[in-house]
């Protein structure tokens, strides 16, 4: 829910249900949650059926990014492999013919960061990891390795609700794969994606 919140900031003023739908929450999790928030002081309520106030966006996105790769991330289903040519075989790789969308340094170096990327992550739904993993393995020359440059993860959101069909994630969940790398080019390319969120 909070990940909706950050990628689309209309959603304050949505409905229980709408919020339901965005977020793939059970309906009667989405009060509870958004309770949690308020008793944290991270969202205020406007008044019954008029939405919500997040007084400090930079302090939301500074909460989910430290828990998500905590919390979120190691329930997800994630892969690795080797690719060819050296790690740049995302520069000729569209991931939304797949139905995937790049994060990490492939998508901070695509957002117009400095950051040259040495691996890539690519998130795709689950449907489209079961049916079409094989086909991109094949395709791209991807081979297993657990210690490989590619990481393909288990994408955690609906993108018709959030996030769109671009070839990048949400901006949100960039940085939070950035600064979870612990790697210090990342991280730096996290503090200037901050700078043009929001």
């Amino acid at each position: 829910l909070v990940f909706a919140l950050l990628s689309e900031p209309a959603l304050t003023q949505a409905t229980t249900q709408t919020l339901h739908e965005a977020a793939g929450l059970a309906l009667g999790s989405v009060p509870a949650v958004l309770g949690d928030l308020e008793q944290c002081g991270l969202v205020i309520r406007r008044g019954w059926g008029k939405g919500w106030h997040v007084p400090n966006w930079s302090q939301l996105l500074e909460m989910w990014t430290s828990h998500y790769p905590v919390r979120l991330r190691p329930r997800l289903r994630r892969l690795r492999f080797r690719s060819p040519g050296q790690g740049l075989w995302w520069q000729h790789v569209d991931p939304q013919q797949w139905g995937g969308q790049w994060s990490g340094e492939v998508a901070a170096h695509q957002l117009g960061t400095v950051l040259k990327p040495e691996k890539s992550l690519l998130y795709l739904p689950p449907p489209a990891l079961q049916r079409g993993l094989a086909k991109l393995m094949q395709v791209e020359g991807l081979r297993s390795d657990p210690a490989g440059d590619v990481k393909v993860v288990e994408a955690f959101w609906d993108a018709n609700q959030i996030g769109g069909s671009g070839a990048c994630v949400p901006l949100p969940l960039v940085i939070a794969d950035l600064q979870a790398s612990l790697d210090a080019r990342n991280l730096e390319a996290a503090a200037e994606l901050k700078e043009i969120w929001r």
